[in-house]
């Protein structure tokens, strides 16, 4: 089994290849804004640096969110776009995934002073002050103890693996946008 997990929820994507059994991934260094132009490349680098031809997968997956709205299109877009050229399955895999257990409280940046979170099934965003006292906070973006990149990409693996055995991959990806966008809001007011 080989598949390919693409992250570009935030400033730098995230590349996880599965081969077989063994867990290659990298993390891009590309500025920030040039996702788009660069997720090809990076894509192309982090397969070859696993020793696997685009053509021998069996599956891709991409993080479908939350996080930055532009980063989750461009990821959704160029696996689905993937997927079909090479005529494989597709699913996505939120982001929380990575972070590790269900039942552990996870947080994430959203925007000045708010957090993306999770906690078992329920997921959100809750202003800084609001949130929990709780001993384990886990966050693989926030600074909190970090998430290594490592047990993120060995998370995803796992979702992965499940999605594989539940044979539960998804006809269209769609994006875990856990609010509106400012078009979706600004359409509501009038």
């Amino acid at each position: 089994m080989k598949f390919l997990i693409i992250d570009t929820t935030y400033d730098s994507s995230f590349a996880v290849v599965y081969n077989d059994g063994k867990i290659v991934y990298d993390v891009s260094s590309e500025a920030k804004g040039k996702t788009s132009e660069r997720i090809v490349p990076f894509t192309e680098g982090v397969l070859k640096k696993a020793q696997v031809d685009k053509k021998e997968l069996n599956a891709v997956f991409a993080v479908v969110g939350p996080g930055s709205f532009t980063g989750i299109r461009i990821g959704v877009s160029f696996v689905s776009a993937l997927a079909f050229a090479l005529g494989i399955e597709k699913a996505g895999i939120a982001t929380f995934y990575g972070l590790g257990s269900k039942d552990d409280y996870k947080i994430i940046p959203s925007r000045k002073d708010y957090y993306y979170y999770s906690f078992g099934d329920e997921t959100g965003e809750v202003y800084k002050d609001d949130l929990p006292e709780i001993k384990k906070i886990k966050s693989r973006y926030s600074g909190i103890n970090d998430v290594s990149d490592i047990d993120f990409a060995a998370n995803l693996v796992e979702r992965a693996l499940d999605i594989i055995n539940k044979n539960e991959f998804d006809e269209v990806l769609r994006p875990l946008y856990l609010k509106k966008s400012q078009a979706e809001r600004m359409k509501e007011k009038k």
